[in-house]
């Protein structure tokens, strides 16, 4: 038997962002829901640096990558490009999931406005993110290290781990900010 739910505009919205083509809202939210479901097994992949395909076969988030990923964040960020093209961009010049591609670049997006992010992502591209800020958009580095703080807070009181590498490159940055 279906049922039918309301949602508002905007979670429609939120819903659509998050499909790939020709997925149906039904999908999109079993997907979601299975996702959630294996979120700590896929959460210690992500934090080393490596990005589930959808048939199950993984593969590594390198150091070139996460360089392509600053590059075409900040040009979504500078509104230079659609959210979009950057995640084709990185799937097709990066061979990065488009998954993947879409958490990096919102939690950059996220760092740049000082504000909370949710999903993970590896220690390495936390501190080239930082680094990136800090020299090249200098008024949000302080924002961009708060982002991260709230990070390591979230993570922390939603689970049984700790973040300890990347806690370690926020104690780090907060130590030279002074």
């Amino acid at each position: 038997m279906n049922k039918t739910i309301e949602i508002s505009d905007k979670t429609y919205t939120d819903l659509a962002e998050l499909a790939d083509t020709f997925e149906t809202p039904e999908s999109v939210i079993s997907r979601l829901i299975s996702n959630f479901n294996n979120r700590d097994s896929d959460l210690n992949l992500v934090q080393n640096g490596i990005t589930v395909n959808g048939d199950g076969s993984a593969r590594k988030i390198t150091e070139k990558t996460i360089g392509s990923v600053f590059i075409v964040a900040l040009d979504v960020f500078e509104k230079k490009i659609e959210l979009l093209d950057a995640i084709k961009i990185l799937e097709n010049q990066e061979n990065m999931h488009s998954g993947s591609a879409r958490i990096y670049i919102t939690n950059f997006q996220k760092m740049m406005a000082g504000e909370l992010y949710q999903r993970a992502m590896n220690g390495f591209a936390t501190r080239y993110f930082l680094e990136k800020i800090k020299i090249q958009k200098k008024t949000y580095f302080e924002g961009a290290l708060k982002s991260v703080y709230e990070h390591i807070k979230y993570y922390e009181s939603h689970s049984n781990g700790k973040l300890k590498n990347i806690r370690s490159i926020y104690d780090e940055f907060k130590k030279n900010e002074s």
